[in-house]
């Protein structure tokens, strides 16, 4: 069973913004016409300008936290982590997904990807997504990137 279709049977009908591309699931109008074009996981939550936004409010939170010299670093990971989030929830060819998320996980912290995870997964219990739901899109994140890193260890 696919990651895109083993969530999708843990989705109620009509709880997702599917179909409506004016009006994202967290109940502000944005500019997302160009995210209903976007299926699977990603494209139910919101799109890539949800997840964007999701990373950016993460390392909002903790930058505070954080010393001078950390910044620039911070920023990269924020940048890679939301492509990695993004290209985990988006519906894609196995050999694509494997081989893009192997390359989006290279570099990435496991300490700070494992406090976005939760983060991600409290924001959308937050939002109203089911719990079950969120924790599912978190493990299948989670799982791709162990499986991504333990490649790495294997190719090195």
């Amino acid at each position: 069973m696919s990651q895109v279709s083993s969530a999708h049977a843990l989705s109620p009908v009509g709880l997702y913004p599917l179909g409506n591309p004016t009006r994202c699931h967290h109940g502000h109008v944005c500019e997302c016409a160009p995210e209903a074009a976007e299926s699977g996981l990603l494209g139910m939550i919101g799109g890539r300008v949800f997840v964007t936004q999701l990373v950016t409010d993460f390392y909002q939170a903790i930058g505070q936290f954080m010393v001078t010299e950390d910044i620039a670093d911070h920023q990269k990971q924020q940048s890679r982590q939301a492509q990695f989030l993004c290209h985990v929830l988006a519906e894609q060819a196995e050999p694509v997904y494997s081989s893009r998320a192997h390359f989006l996980a290279q570099g990435l912290s496991p300490a700070l990807f494992a406090a976005l995870l939760e983060y991600f997964e409290g924001h959308l219990v937050e939002l109203g997504y089911p719990t079950t739901f969120s924790a599912q899109l978190a493990r299948t994140a989670g799982d791709l990137y162990t499986r991504s890193g333990a490649q790495r260890a294997v190719a090195v």
